[in-house]
């Protein structure tokens, strides 16, 4: 009969451990979605700067590019070492387009001829 009773109160005593436990881990849980939450909110009331950011950045990037900047150079400029770094690069070529666009010998061909369908 001790022997029950012994039990009895080692598994009221679990069940309690177990209870009180449950409910600190629910707490745990509810601080922890609220904290989510607030961090949900901190990051989209930046959402818009970030946007903007990015936007003017893209701008500058598309200024650099049209007055002959490389590509390569630009990403120096911006601290990237590899172009995965950058997965919003404008270009990934190595050429200098402003500048070969100014050389007839790039793209005036005085031998080339039109064929003609009939």
């Amino acid at each position: 009969m001790q022997r029950t009773l012994l039990n009895s109160e080692q598994l009221k005593s679990s069940i309690a451990e177990i209870h009180e436990s449950h409910t600190k881990l629910e707490q745990e849980l509810r601080t922890q979605a609220w904290d989510n939450r607030e961090i949900d909110k901190r990051m989209n009331s930046l959402k818009p700067d970030l946007m903007q950011q990015r936007k003017i950045r893209d701008q500058y990037l598309v200024w650099l590019t049209q007055k002959g900047a490389q590509q390569k150079k630009i990403m120096e400029w911006l601290g990237i070492k590899h172009e995965t770094e950058d997965q919003y690069a404008l270009l990934e070529d190595e050429y200098d387009f402003p500048t070969m666009r100014n050389e007839p010998g790039v793209w005036a061909r005085s031998t080339a001829r039109r064929l003609r369908k009939c």
